[in-house]
């Protein structure tokens, strides 16, 4: 495996026509190409009785992300679809409420959060759909996604509602917050501060922690 890895120029202002990376499946892309055997997660695959871990690099999330599977964050971001990310820690209240004020039309649920949704859900056309996990997927063949590419999105069109997160709730129902690739590309650089830069320094952002960590 190379040892080097190519850093990514992140383009964090609102200049669309420097050259660059400005949004997350611009960077999933591009480190597909240049870094594609580096790592980026290990996770855990349960197979059976049987647990193991899996090294997860650059490659594997590319194919992971055209397979639908992060994964579906970058899949729909790469799609120009405008996600809500939904705390599994949230009652059927307040999805009910978020997924009326964002206008959502479908809700990916897993086992542990199915309960809530379709409670939340039960006077409302939205779709509950069964999302598989992640760890289907690297136990699958991934051949057929080599050579196929991760759509850009156009950085003019990068408003706000590309992403969308929400408030804690705790002094009522939780509000949403419409945010840009470009924020989310903010954390991709977090790696670089060197401990002087970064140890007791104030970070300032609109959301609760949970979200960001």
């Amino acid at each position: 495996m190379n040892a080097r890895f190519d850093r990514a120029t992140l383009c964090l202002d609102d200049d669309s026509s420097k050259e660059g990376v400005h949004s997350l499946s611009d960077l999933i892309q591009f480190n597909a190409d240049h870094n594609p055997d580096h790592l980026f997660a290990i996770q855990e695959v349960k197979l059976g009785q049987q647990r193991q871990l899996e090294r997860v690099t650059f490659r594997t999330l590319h194919h992971a992300v055209l397979a639908w599977l992060f994964i579906y964050l970058s899949s729909l971001l790469s799609l120009e679809s405008p996600v809500l990310l939904l705390s599994a820690r949230l009652g059927p209240a307040a999805i009910s409420h978020l997924v009326s004020k964002t206008g959502s039309s479908a809700i990916l649920t897993s086992k542990r959060t199915v309960s809530q949704a379709s409670q939340a859900t039960l006077d409302s056309p939205i779709k509950i759909l069964n999302a598989p996990p992640f760890s289907e997927f690297l136990t699958s063949p991934s051949i057929k996604y080599a050579g196929q590419r991760v759509p850009s999105v156009p950085s003019h069109k990068d408003e706000p509602g590309a992403l969308i997160l929400h408030s804690s709730g705790t002094t009522g129902l939780p509000k949403p917050i419409f945010l840009t690739h470009r924020y989310i590309l903010g954390y991709a650089a977090c790696h670089r501060l060197q401990p002087e830069e970064s140890v007791g320094r104030v970070n300032v952002s609109t959301l609760p922690l949970y979200h960001v960590c």
